[in-house]
């Protein structure tokens, strides 16, 4: 499944709809202290991103993914509204290693047009 140019590749279960995480799933990482500046999302490959959705809002990294110097974590707890930065700045907690990251983008999940169940085919 191809969002843009800077999408990379989902990871999704069986092909019957998109998985809603909750906010306590979502972790913005950033460069600089106190979650300033960009918010970024982790990936274990410079290949491969992820996709998470949230009140039918998809959040994924921007490709190509880099390795970057991680200062902040921001941090959401349920029912948080992920479109307003989190009271919860904390240092970086676990990372997978080797970690790569890219800017945080959206999609509306609405747009793409899937009814579920479906089915998506890769070439």
């Amino acid at each position: 499944m191809q969002i843009g140019s800077d999408f990379t590749s989902p990871i999704f279960g069986p092909p019957i709809g998109f998985s809603p995480y909750p906010a306590s799933e979502f972790h913005f990482y950033h460069t600089q202290a106190n979650c300033a500046g960009s918010r970024l999302m982790v990936g274990i490959d410079p290949f491969y991103g992820t996709l998470l959705s949230i009140n039918n809002t998809g959040y994924y990294p921007t490709s190509p993914l880099t390795a970057q110097t991680i200062v902040s974590e921001e941090d959401f707890l349920d029912g948080e509204d992920l479109t307003k930065p989190s009271a919860h700045c904390n240092p970086p907690t676990s990372l997978p290693v080797p970690a790569y990251f890219g800017v945080v983008k959206t999609v509306d999940l609405n747009s793409l047009g899937f009814v579920p169940p479906f089915s998506y085919q890769l070439e």
